[in-house]
C-alpha cells in the first residue's frame, strides 16, 4: 500500500487520527521518512518496489558471520 499523501498524527489528544499535523512538524517528518527509507531497505517493502532487503537471508539459512 502505497499513501499518496504521508500523514502525522497525535494520538494522544486525537486517538481517532481526524487531524493530520504533518505540516506542524515538517523537520521531525523529514527525520522520520530518513529512518523509514534506510529501514526499507535494510528489511525489504514489497510495496516500495524492494525485494530482497541488504540485512535479509533466505528461509531457513543461518548467516553466521
Amino acid at each position: 500500500m502505497t499513501l499518496e499523501k504521508p500523514e502525522l498524527n497525535n494520538l494522544k489528544p486525537d486517538p481517532g487520527e481526524q487531524y493530520n499535523v504533518i505540516d506542524l512538524y515538517s523537520e521531525k517528518v523529514e527525520e522520520i521518512m530518513v529512518e523509514m527509507e534506510k529501514s526499507r531497505k535494510e528489511m525489504r517493502d514489497w510495496n516500495a518496489g524492494i525485494a530482497k532487503g541488504t540485512e535479509t537471508r533466505e528461509m531457513g539459512r543461518l548467516d553466521i558471520r
